[in-house]
């Protein structure tokens, strides 16, 4: 249902209006707009002013009124909605590259230790299934729970870096594993 009624309303809209709302269910049900047109600028995806207002008027997202400038985030109307345009990325193929050109926006636009920014990237990585890439963004994010004293959710991601480390093919390191043992 959410996927015919939004093959509707950007019948008439570019065909990368499509791949740009794809980019936009990666970054999550509410969207930060100067991090998604950053993704948009990165891949050349030429995306109306109007695409949002257009949406909006078929109660896809709930957009503010854009202003020069804004950067007031928007969202989509039902998590459905998200998880439709997921799975149409997933079946064309272009979930990875979505979650790919994600990660690098994110490594480009912000400090490794900005709040959440490594939790991010390394769900955009693992998403991309470049699970080696995601280590390091792991032990960061690992690192950043145990100092806000959340341990239970320091271990979760621990856990995960140590179960890819486990499937890995890159050459085992003692320094990798033990980092994370530390």
């Amino acid at each position: 249902v959410w996927a015919s009624r939004l093959e509707r309303a950007i019948e008439d809209q570019p065909p990368s209006a499509l791949f740009a709302l794809e980019v936009a269910a990666a970054l999550g049900t509410h969207v930060d707009p100067l991090e998604w047109r950053a993704v948009c600028r990165q891949r050349n995806l030429q995306v109306g002013t109007g695409l949002l207002e257009h949406l909006a008027r078929h109660q896809l997202v709930h957009a503010p009124q854009e202003e020069a400038g804004s950067s007031q985030g928007w969202s989509f109307v039902h998590e459905m909605l998200r998880e439709s345009l997921e799975r149409s990325a997933r079946e064309h193929g272009r979930w990875q590259e979505v979650n790919l050109a994600c990660a690098a926006m994110l490594h480009r636009r912000y400090r490794s230790d900005h709040p959440g920014v490594a939790e991010r990237k390394s769900r955009h990585l693992i998403s991309a299934g470049t699970l080696e890439q995601a280590i390091e963004p792991l032990m960061l994010a690992a690192d950043a729970c145990f100092h806000r004293s959340e341990y239970q959710a320091a271990h979760e991601r621990l856990d995960r870096r140590e179960e890819i480390l486990t499937r890995s093919s890159c050459v085992p390191d003692a320094a990798r594993w033990g980092e994370g043992w530390v």
